[in-house]
């Protein structure tokens, strides 16, 4: 048997539930800082309780879920023991053990944060097989101007990521690969701001580089007759000169 007791006010919502009472069970409160940064979910023993702003449970003991769900304009953070303290967890949902007698007070911190976004993702670009050059990454916008942001770039070869950091969102500056061996590769751009990140991917198709032409026989023909074109008519200049 279990009860339970919901509390509504206007201003938070709130939930208080009580399990199965035992003499070694402990207790669980979640909160969310700050209160209006979003909301939390605990589920524990086959419930689900939430999306609440505040969660107090009794006769709790084992493995418990915490989810956060981030307000408009926020972005979850992390779990710690007080109000922005020490970190407990940046895992979102969170797994953890509530253990016999303990009495535990966790909080889901939201920071205000405008997510960057990509705006315009680079268009397919084609590539010489052993050659160096030049990619297009595209462009992203955040309203959060004092930001930075970090950006990482997947070519999809296998080959080590490329990661860089801007200051300012607009134009992703472009950056240089070598692909070794043709084919078409999907490339992964992702802008980071530190909480929340955007992604996008583009296609390079790579070709084997162009091989030097060899001259056919008449093409070797007109040269060798170039040649002694040439040098005969270098004899008669000297030839005039000397004379």
């Amino acid at each position: 048997m279990k009860r339970r007791l919901l509390s509504l006010t206007a201003l938070t919502v709130t939930a208080f539930l009580i399990f199965a009472s035992s003499a070694y069970a402990g207790s669980l409160i979640l909160s969310v800082n700050p209160p209006n940064g979003g909301m939390i979910q605990m589920d524990y023993n086959n419930t689900q309780l939430g999306p609440f702003t505040y969660i107090g449970a009794g006769s709790v003991t084992g493995s418990v879920r915490a989810t956060a769900f981030p307000a408009d304009g926020y972005a979850f953070v992390n779990w710690s023991v007080t109000e922005g303290g020490t970190i407990e967890s940046t895992d979102n949902p969170w797994d953890f053990i509530v253990g016999s007698s303990e009495n535990l007070i966790y909080y889901a911190n939201f920071a205000q944060n405008d997510a960057p976004e990509i705006i315009s993702c680079a268009d397919s670009q084609t590539a010489d097989a052993g050659g160096e050059q030049p990619f297009n990454l595209g462009s992203f916008s955040d309203e959060d101007t004092g930001d930075t942001w970090d950006i990482n770039v997947v070519w999809g070869d296998g080959t080590a990521d490329t990661n860089f950091t801007m200051s300012s969102a607009g134009t992703i500056i472009p950056r240089s690969h070598t692909y070794n061996s043709s084919g078409n590769y999907s490339v992964q751009v992702t802008v980071d701001d530190g909480i929340v990140s955007d992604s996008c991917s583009f296609t390079v198709e790579v070709s084997e580089a162009s091989a030097a032409s060899i001259p056919t026989i008449n093409e070797w023909g007109t040269i060798v007759m170039s040649l002694i074109l040439s040098g005969a008519a270098f004899w008669m200049m000297r030839r005039r000169q000397i004379s």
